[in-house]
Protein backbone atom coordinates (compact mmCIF):
# COMPACT_ATOMS: atom_id res chain seq x y z
CA UNK A 1 0.00 0.00 0.00
CA UNK A 2 1.11 3.88 -0.48
CA UNK A 3 1.55 6.08 2.32
CA UNK A 4 -1.22 8.16 3.03
CA UNK A 5 -0.34 9.61 6.56
CA UNK A 6 1.95 12.42 6.76
CA UNK A 7 5.17 12.57 8.97
CA UNK A 8 3.36 15.29 11.31
CA UNK A 9 0.15 12.93 11.80
CA UNK A 10 2.30 9.80 11.80
CA UNK A 11 3.60 11.32 15.08
CA UNK A 12 0.08 12.52 16.25
CA UNK A 13 -1.13 8.90 16.16
CA UNK A 14 1.57 7.31 17.86
CA UNK A 15 1.73 10.18 20.66
CA UNK A 16 -2.01 10.17 21.25
CA UNK A 17 -2.39 6.12 20.83
CA UNK A 18 0.39 5.64 23.33
CA UNK A 19 -1.73 7.63 25.62
CA UNK A 20 -4.54 6.05 25.03
CA UNK A 21 -3.23 2.16 25.10
CA UNK A 22 -1.55 3.83 28.74
CA UNK A 23 -4.81 4.55 30.11
CA UNK A 24 -6.58 1.35 29.23
CA UNK A 25 -3.53 -0.64 30.70
CA UNK A 26 -4.28 1.65 34.09
CA UNK A 27 -7.70 0.85 34.50
CA UNK A 28 -9.22 3.79 31.62
CA UNK A 29 -12.47 2.89 29.59
CA UNK A 30 -12.24 -0.60 27.40
CA UNK A 31 -12.55 2.45 24.33
CA UNK A 32 -9.07 3.46 24.87
CA UNK A 33 -7.82 0.74 23.25
CA UNK A 34 -8.59 1.98 20.04
CA UNK A 35 -5.22 3.46 20.64
CA UNK A 36 -3.61 0.36 19.15
CA UNK A 37 -5.17 1.61 16.00
CA UNK A 38 -3.37 4.86 15.86
CA UNK A 39 -0.45 3.39 16.68
CA UNK A 40 -0.94 0.89 14.00
CA UNK A 41 -1.90 3.16 11.47
CA UNK A 42 1.12 5.49 13.00
CA UNK A 43 3.44 2.90 12.41
CA UNK A 44 3.00 1.87 9.08
CA UNK A 45 1.84 4.89 7.41
CA UNK A 46 -0.99 3.68 6.58
CA UNK A 47 -4.94 4.92 7.37
CA UNK A 48 -7.30 2.62 5.78
CA UNK A 49 -10.07 4.92 6.23
CA UNK A 50 -8.13 7.28 4.77
CA UNK A 51 -8.20 5.26 2.00
CA UNK A 52 -11.66 4.50 1.68
CA UNK A 53 -12.53 8.19 1.27
CA UNK A 54 -9.70 8.87 -1.10
CA UNK A 55 -7.96 11.31 1.06
CA UNK A 56 -4.37 11.70 2.78
CA UNK A 57 -1.89 13.92 4.54
CA UNK A 58 1.28 12.75 3.17
CA UNK A 59 3.22 14.89 0.81
CA UNK A 60 4.82 12.85 -1.65
CA UNK A 61 7.65 15.67 -1.65
CA UNK A 62 8.65 14.44 1.72
CA UNK A 63 11.75 11.88 2.40
CA UNK A 64 9.29 8.75 3.66
CA UNK A 65 9.51 6.20 1.19
CA UNK A 66 6.34 4.34 -0.50
CA UNK A 67 5.46 1.18 -1.69
CA UNK A 68 6.21 1.96 -5.02
CA UNK A 69 9.91 3.75 -4.83
CA UNK A 70 11.40 1.51 -1.68
CA UNK A 71 10.99 -2.24 -3.95
CA UNK A 72 13.96 -4.26 -2.60
CA UNK A 73 16.50 -5.22 -5.06
CA UNK A 74 15.81 -2.38 -7.03
CA UNK A 75 18.56 -1.68 -9.04
CA UNK A 76 19.78 2.25 -9.05
CA UNK A 77 21.87 3.70 -11.72
CA UNK A 78 25.30 4.54 -10.64
CA UNK A 79 26.11 8.67 -11.17
CA UNK A 80 27.74 8.18 -14.18
CA UNK A 81 25.05 5.52 -15.84
CA UNK A 82 22.41 8.93 -15.00
CA UNK A 83 24.82 11.25 -17.22
CA UNK A 84 25.12 8.70 -19.85
CA UNK A 85 21.36 7.98 -19.60
CA UNK A 86 20.20 11.61 -20.09
CA UNK A 87 22.45 12.14 -22.81
CA UNK A 88 21.45 9.31 -25.17
CA UNK A 89 17.90 10.48 -24.06
CA UNK A 90 18.92 14.04 -25.49
CA UNK A 91 20.53 12.47 -28.38
CA UNK A 92 23.98 14.02 -27.47
CA UNK A 93 27.09 12.24 -27.64
CA UNK A 94 29.32 11.30 -24.97
CA UNK A 95 32.55 10.85 -26.90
Amino acid sequence: MICNVSQTDRWIRLFVGGLLIAWAAAGGPFWAWLGLVLLGTGAWRVCPVFALLGIGTYNPGSSAPTSQNSAPGKDLASPSQGAEASALDQGQDQN
